[in-house]
């Protein structure tokens, strides 16, 4: 988890013109789960590598700050498990700890395809915690593409209408990060190996 002055960093470095945006989500996140009335979400949307992840684990910190419950878990590790479940008390177990903490962050919702079980799973969770705890949620689809997620599905209307609902949607910008990252690597090694090909060169 990154503390505030990295996240300041990160987008000072990449000068991602939607900082404020999500500093003020941040801010308000913090506001709002300390008013249980007031269950909003916040759905970040942006193709893959832009930092969505990191901004949802530290919204969810900022609700721990405020000492709530958060818990963070990707799309595909969620329903997987509760998929797996056999039996109704199995299940409501599971579906409990995901719909009974304060603050849920449900990570890369769109990088994978689910049947319709699934998207039924991902219904119910949403649907116990409309308008009652407040949900964090990554995705690189925008919502008209859902449909492309969970193809055949018959709630994904519904489901899309309760998390937009009184939601903040934020559209993360910018290059991808880790190839950012990849690229400087790559760079800094090719400088070494013309430094090294330069000294043996001089040497000789």
């Amino acid at each position: 988890m990154k503390t505030d002055t990295e996240v300041n960093l990160f987008y000072k470095e990449r000068k991602r013109g939607n900082s404020q945006e999500v500093a003020a989500a941040r801010a308000g996140m913090s506001a709002r789960t300390a008013r249980k009335e007031d269950a909003s979400n916040v759905v970040l949307v942006g193709p893959n590598g832009v930092g969505k992840t990191m901004l949802a684990q530290n919204l969810a910190y900022q609700a721990l700050l405020g000492g709530h419950t958060a818990l963070f878990v990707t799309a595909s590790a969620m329903l997987n498990e509760l998929a797996a479940q056999e039996g109704s008390y199995a299940f409501n177990r599971v579906l409990k700890r995901y719909t009974q903490v304060r603050v849920l962050v449900i990570d890369e919702v769109g990088y994978l395809s689910y049947d319709s079980r699934h998207a039924d799973l991902l219904f119910e969770v949403v649907t116990r915690r409309y308008q009652q705890r407040s949900t964090i949620l990554t995705t690189n689809r925008p919502f008209s593409e859902w449909n492309e997620v969970f193809p055949n599905a018959a709630c994904v209307v519904t489901l899309v209408d309760r998390l937009m609902h009184r939601a903040e949607i934020i559209h993360v910008e910018g290059r991808s990060f880790r190839l950012k990252e990849a690229q400087e690597r790559t760079a800094e090694r090719e400088s070494r190996r013309k430094g090294q090909r330069k000294k043996g060169g001089d040497e000789a």
